[in-house]
């Protein structure tokens, strides 16, 4: 007399097993997206990139926390041309500020700007941006400032002709 040691295959138990496999795999992967969206948008104040038109006005960013004024003190604000850039702070107290600039059509190269503390707190910096000599050119200004050792940042973006 041989026994067998297989036991049946019932077709409810494989739909519960690869049921119960498909949710901790779900599992698995919302809490990875989750670890790493919190890990890549913890620095930064807000996950929008705030539109700016420096021909009309600074451009402005506000949180729980504070606020941030981006302008450029020009009158003619195009590429191929030096432009002081300003950021003025309200409830942060940073010790140093950069700014790196990236083209969205299209890679323009590093482009990055240290800023310099002015003694109202402010900081500022001339930096000339390079550009097309037929058409618009949208750039992404990637704002970072150091504050209490802790690394903040903010995106705006902004047409220059």
């Amino acid at each position: 007399m041989t026994i067998s040691m297989t036991t049946p295959k019932n077709p409810l138990n494989k739909l519960f097993f690869i049921a119960l496999l498909l949710a901790v795999l779900a599992i698995i992967i919302w809490f990875g997206r989750q670890q790493l969206s919190t890990a890549t948008d913890s620095n930064y104040l807000s996950s929008q990139t705030v539109s700016c038109n420096f021909s009309q006005d600074p451009c402005f960013i506000k949180n729980s926390h504070g606020s941030i004024k981006l302008s450029v003190d020009n009158k003619i604000i195009q590429s191929f041309e030096p432009l002081a850039f300003s950021l003025q702070f309200t409830g942060f107290s940073p010790n140093a500020v950069e700014i790196e600039f990236e083209g969205v059509e299209m890679f323009m190269g590093v482009n990055q700007l240290t800023l310099t503390k002015q003694d109202d707190d402010s900081f500022s910096g001339i930096h000339t941006l390079p550009g097309h000599s037929d058409r618009s050119m949208t750039w992404r200004a990637h704002v970072t400032f150091i504050e209490k050792s802790k690394t903040q940042q903010v995106a705006f973006e902004f047409e220059l002709d």
